[in-house]
C-alpha cells in the first residue's frame, strides 16, 4: 500500500513538472516584455496654478518618443497643447517638442523633484516622477 501511494505521488510530481516549468517561463517572458515597454510617467505642475497634468510615454531617450498629456495644464501654459514628443538632448535635459520639432518646453534635472523648466522661463514648471 505504501508503495502504491509513493508511486502515485511520484507520478503526480513528474506529471506536474512541465506545468510548473511552463508557468515559470511565462512569468519570465512577461517580465522581459514589461521591462522593454517601461513607461515613464510624470506629474507636471505649473507655479501659481492648481491644475496639474500627467505626461507619460516610453522612457525619454535621445530620439523622439510620442507622449500623452492627460489633464489641463494647457490653461496655464497654452503652448503645452502642441506637445507630441519628448527626448533627452545632448546635455541630459528633457525636451518637450511639437510635431514640427519646435521645442515647446525644456527641463533640467533638479534636486528634490525630477525636472524643473528652463524654457519657457515663466511660469516655472516642475515634473515629478510618478513611477
Amino acid at each position: 500500500m505504501k508503495l502504491l501511494v509513493t508511486g502515485l505521488l511520484l507520478a503526480g510530481l513528474v506529471g506536474a513538472a512541465p506545468l510548473v516549468l511552463s508557468a515559470a517561463e511565462d512569468d519570465g517572458a512577461a517580465a522581459i516584455v514589461a521591462a522593454k515597454s517601461e513607461v515613464a510617467q510624470f506629474r507636471l505642475s505649473v507655479a501659481g496654478h492648481d491644475e496639474t497634468c500627467t505626461i507619460s510615454s516610453g522612457k525619454p531617450t535621445d530620439v523622439d518618443n510620442a507622449v500623452l498629456v492627460n489633464g489641463d495644464c494647457s490653461s496655464a501654459v497654452p503652448a503645452l497643447r502642441k506637445v507630441r514628443y519628448w527626448r533627452k538632448d545632448g546635455t541630459g535635459d528633457l525636451v518637450l517638442a511639437a510635431d514640427s520639432g519646435e521645442v515647446v518646453a525644456k527641463f533640467f534635472a533638479a534636486d528634490g523633484v525630477a525636472y524643473e523648466s528652463l524654457k519657457p522661463v515663466s511660469p516655472m514648471m516642475v515634473l515629478t516622477a510618478e513611477n
